[in-house]
């Protein structure tokens, strides 16, 4: 497979290039993300990098959500939520 891609600098605009599945309530996360992928809409609950709790109401289902943090909390009720970095 050819990538054309291959050489050029990854950032926060770049396309995201790895994913992992989160399961809330599990504890830190593995990498930080450079965005949350909802699959059930519902509010998601973070722990954000400072530490502090924030509740994200009524995110949308089927959208990459630019929203880097350290953990999703067990009071989030969305779900299928991936991550990607």
């Amino acid at each position: 497979m050819s990538d054309e891609f291959l050489n050029h600098q990854r950032g926060l605009m770049t396309p995201a290039e790895r994913f992992f599945s989160i399961t809330p309530g599990a504890g830190d996360l593995t990498h930080v993300p450079r965005a949350l992928y909802v699959g059930v809409s519902g509010d998601v609950v973070i722990q954000d990098m400072d530490g502090n709790q924030v509740t994200l109401v009524d995110l949308a289902a089927g959208v990459f959500h630019p929203i880097r943090c350290r953990k999703v909390l067990g009071a989030t009720d969305a779900t299928n939520i991936v991550g990607a970095y």
